[in-house]
């Protein structure tokens, strides 16, 4: 039951919205998505609202520029709502950061159970905890950091026999990648230009662990090769810490005399221009993929209907169907995460697919395939996974195409069903032909 919950990510603690979802029959993706977005945007207003100007400006100027810098972002709104733990991880990088300015136990509980719970979420943030940890030097904030961390690796043993998310092993982006992943992020969310803000606001009494905990989270998503999924998911947790440091930058600067304030406000207005930009473009993906996910409803329901189903995209067609799940990704099956191949590239371990036998496998494909006259495909435009799965012997001679459905431009799904069984002896010979 705790595998198929994961339902395609290994993040233990955002298994509990689901759960709760489940239980009072809202659904998982409604319950997902709801707090997501309230985990993001409560994370990124606590985190602006101690922005603080210097001396003799107006804090509420302040907050107004962080704000704006924070609310822009695209990447919070679309990964927000999405239904994946990115709203839960911004709430509690936020809250670990205020942690280490609040005085006393109240800051030490706030760090320390901040920490551990960004361990049961987000486990690259690892190097942004150690920074803020570090400038908090506690031993009550540490001790609750270390306990939930090691809960959660108890945890993933216990789930997966591996301390490491099934991801580090499913889904590492290739060398190379995580560079251009974080440039691309970086440009789209702070213009560049903020960046120079937020420097100078890390220089502010207070904020430095802020600002190395912000880099420390950039460096680690470039060395871990960044995500193959659109946007700058994994920046979103550190954005409300970067709109507070290059508001307070800017209002630094503007105290500064003529000259800095011409710098202020050439630098504020071009780390709002290009996330504004973005923020409009992404409009009408994001009302296009919402209306693809919609007219699919009838397809995950078709879904729930059959025993197991082996595919890629684990998260939205199976999100909320009691079916059994064979992750051709890896993300969700220790077995295929582990099999020799990168995402999407992975070498599927014939025998083991074999055991599992899934009743239906859906393939995906960017235009419709060619299929003869047996069932069985001649091309296929997927990924490298499923262009394997579908040039296998076995899976040629015990499924057949069933349907081909199209889901969005460019994206159909290749529906594969199995073949009833034949004359004697005649699914042996197939079972002979198996790699």
């Amino acid at each position: 039951a705790g595998r198929a919950a994961l339902l395609g990510y290994t993040t233990p603690l955002w298994v509990l919205p689901a759960w709760l979802g489940a239980a009072t029959g809202l659904g998982a993706p409604l319950v997902q998505k709801a707090l997501g977005l309230a985990a993001a945007a409560l994370g990124a207003g606590l985190v602006v609202a101690r922005a603080r100007g210097p001396e003799g400006a107006r804090d509420g100027a302040v907050r107004l520029g962080a704000g704006l810098l924070v609310g822009l972002q695209s990447t919070l709104g679309v990964w927000g709502q999405a239904g994946l733990e990115t709203g839960a991880a911004v709430l509690a990088a936020g809250l670990a950061a205020i942690g280490v300015g609040v005085p006393g136990r109240r800051g030490d509980l706030l760090l320390g159970g901040a920490v551990a719970a960004l361990a049961g979420l987000r486990p690259e943030m690892a190097p942004f905890a150690l920074v803020l940890l570090l400038a908090r030097a506690r031993p009550i904030a540490w001790g609750l950091a270390v306990g939930g961390v090691l809960a959660w690796l108890a945890f993933r043993l216990a789930l997966f026999g591996a301390v490491l998310p099934l991801s580090y092993q499913a889904k590492v982006g290739a060398p190379g990648t995580g560079l251009p992943y974080v440039g691309a992020g970086l440009l789209l969310t702070t213009g560049v230009v903020g960046l120079g803000l937020a420097a100078v606001g890390a220089r502010r009494p207070g904020r430095r662990a802020w600002g190395l905990a912000a880099a420390a989270q950039v460096g680690t998503v470039a060395l871990v090769g960044g995500d193959w999924m659109p946007g700058a998911r994994l920046l979103a947790p550190v954005l409300p810490l970067y709109g507070v440091l290059a508001a307070e930058g800017a209002a630094a600067l503007w105290a500064g005399g003529r000259a800095r304030r011409a710098l202020a406000a050439v630098g504020l207005l071009g780390a709002l221009a290009l996330p504004l930009i973005d923020l409009v473009a992404q409009l009408g993906p994001v009302r296009a993929a919402g209306a693809a996910r919609r007219a699919a409803r009838g397809l995950a329901e078709r879904l729930g209907e059959h025993e197991s189903v082996a595919l890629v995209d684990v998260g939205w067609l199976t999100w909320d169907q009691p079916v059994d799940v064979v992750d051709l990704g890896g993300l969700t099956d220790p077995t295929i995460a582990r099999a020799p191949g990168g995402h999407l590239t992975k070498e599927i371990p014939i025998a083991y697919l074999a055991e599992r036998e899934p009743e239906v496998i859906l393939l995906h494909a960017a235009v419709p395939p060619r299929v003869d006259g047996e069932g069985r495909l001649e091309t296929l435009a997927g990924y490298p996974v499923e262009r394997g799965l579908a040039a296998s012997g076995w899976v040629r001679a015990n499924y057949r195409v069933e349907d081909v459905i199209r889901y969005a431009e460019g994206y159909h799904y290749v529906w594969l069903a199995r073949r009833p069984p034949g004359p004697p002896g005649a699914r042996d010979a197939r079972e002979s032909r198996r790699e």
